[in-house]
This record gives structure tokens, C-alpha cells and sequence, in this order.
């Protein structure tokens, strides 16, 4: 899919829906939600024993994820757009940065990187 021609509100339908899941799975601790829309590339990076490990201690020093936030922008290119937005973590005060990159894979799309920092 060319990104390049979407506007923000057509690609926010897509990316919303998978950030969402993503929150919500990493708060549940629940892998097989989390990766359900990941690439076979970052599933193959990131296996169920690193992500419980990874969102247990995450959980542990700022908590959950705010589900609410804020749209930023958008940053397309040619292959692919990331998708920034700004939120929470329960424990700790100030803003924090969503970002997810996506294109299509295999005629479905999916999520080559995610970052919550």
C-alpha cells in the first residue's frame, strides 16, 4: 500500500486499531495478542519469554500504558509511514512516545517496529 498518498485520517484508521491491541495486550501481558499483527521479521525477533520479561519489568518501574492519546504526525516514505503519538505510563509523570512503523505484508499490513518510551 503507498502511504504516500494517504492522508493522516486514512492511515490513523489502520494504525489505531493495531496501537490499541498493542497497548492493551502489553498491559495484559497477553504475546499472542500482542503479536498478532507484528511482520515474521519483528516475530522472529521478539519471542513470548522476551516480551513478558520485557512488559513485567516495564510494569514494574512505570506501569501500564495509557490507552488515551495524543496524534502527532505522520512520516511516510516510500516504502512504509510511522505513526507517532504521545501518552502515559501509570507511575511516572510526563509525556511519553508512541511510534509504530507499517506496510504491507503478504496483501495484509502489519507492524515492522514498535516503540513505547
Amino acid at each position: 500500500m503507498n502511504f504516500s498518498i494517504k492522508t493522516d485520517a486514512e492511515i490513523l484508521a489502520y494504525a489505531n486499531p493495531f496501537l490499541d491491541n498493542m497497548i492493551n495486550a502489553s498491559n495484559e501481558l497477553d504475546y499472542q495478542k500482542f503479536s498478532k499483527d507484528l511482520s515474521k521479521t519483528m516475530k522472529n525477533a521478539f519471542s513470548k519469554s522476551d516480551f513478558i520479561e520485557q512488559q513485567m519489568a516495564l510494569q514494574e518501574k512505570v506501569g501500564d500504558i495509557d490507552i488515551n492519546r495524543e496524534f502527532v504526525r505522520c512520516i511516510r516514505r516510500q516504502q512504509g509511514v510511522s505513526i507517532l503519538w504521545v501518552t502515559h505510563f501509570e507511575k511516572i509523570d510526563g509525556e511519553v512516545l508512541a511510534a509504530i512503523q507499517m506496510d504491507e505484508e503478504d496483501g495484509q499490513m502489519k507492524i515492522l517496529a514498535a516503540r513505547i518510551s
